[in-house]
């Protein structure tokens, strides 16, 4: 009886995985399927297979989305935003644990506090304060918001990381004559690896796709973002699907191909930054 009891608790598992794998997985079939047919099959029968490969409507989406200029722009605010983030918050995660006291605990408290704060909440000052930097219209407006907005939650995945680092490696290198910034960069980073790789995995993806900040700050056809591009796509009375299916679809493969390539490292930097997190 327990074996039998065994055998039905592990195919009631299999048979929730395998839902919860299809639910995840139809969106993206459905979009697949649609993205090769024209608008009337789409709008017609949305879950038909197409009669024929209308190919065409990538060609159409490249562009009437103007995917180089997108892509540069998408590309460079996500580079620079995850490039500061990665350092920042290594930089300040580590400075703070290894001088957990005073004026540092308060600094931790509140960076850590900020990541309840709604974006809603900050959302206006942050645009007063970015308008009267002159900033307004520019890719550092973009960048700016997202390396303030993603700092916390970053923040407390390297905090986690660095807490899983003995402090007998600081006391070693500053024995062999290392100052705080060569203990850093040349041996607490490169022991941080798998956990600065989960922050760039999640931040590209955050910053790659997002769309709220982009609207208020980059909303302009020198500046837009793929997100921006696509949503050009869906009108207030019609939305060309046989052009936006296809541009969400190329959107997509340069972060999975990051994905693919940083993938072995996620679990590891999520591991290492609970061990003491």
């Amino acid at each position: 009886m327990p074996g039998r009891m065994s055998l039905a608790v592990k195919a009631l598992i299999y048979l929730i995985m395998a839902l919860l794998i299809v639910l995840f997985l139809a969106p993206f079939a459905i979009a697949l399927i649609n993205s090769f047919k024209p608008l009337d099959q789409i709008l017609l029968d949305p879950l038909a297979m197409p009669v024929s490969l209308h190919w065409e409507n990538y060609i159409s989406a490249w562009e009437a989305l103007n995917f180089p200029s997108a892509f540069f722009n998408t590309g460079v605010i996500t580079v620079v935003s995850v490039g500061l983030l990665v350092l920042l918050t290594a930089m300040s995660s580590y400075w703070i644990t290894r001088h957990h006291y005073g004026a540092f605990t308060a600094l931790e408290k509140l960076i850590t506090g900020t990541a309840l704060v709604p974006f809603a909440t900050i959302m206006l000052p942050m645009v007063v304060v970015i308008r009267k930097m002159g900033l307004i219209g520019t890719h550092a407006a973009g960048i700016l918001s997202y390396v303030g907005i993603g700092f916390p939650l970053a923040y407390l995945i390297m905090r986690g990381g660095v807490k899983a680092i003995p402090l007998d490696m600081d006391e070693a290198a500053t024995i062999d004559g290392c100052g705080a910034l060569r203990t850093f960069f040349s041996i607490i980073m490169p022991v941080m690896k798998p956990t600065i790789i989960t922050v760039i995995i999640s931040d590209v993806f955050w910053v790659w796709n997002e769309f709220q900040i982009a609207l208020i700050f980059l909303n302009t056809s020198k500046l837009r973002t793929i997100q921006l591009a696509i949503n050009q796509m869906f009108g207030q009375y019609s939305t060309k699907w046989n052009i936006a299916l296809p541009g969400l679809l190329i959107s997509l493969l340069p972060i999975v191909a990051v994905f693919l390539l940083l993938q072995r490292h996620v679990v590891a930097g999520v591991m290492s930054g609970a061990v003491k997190g």
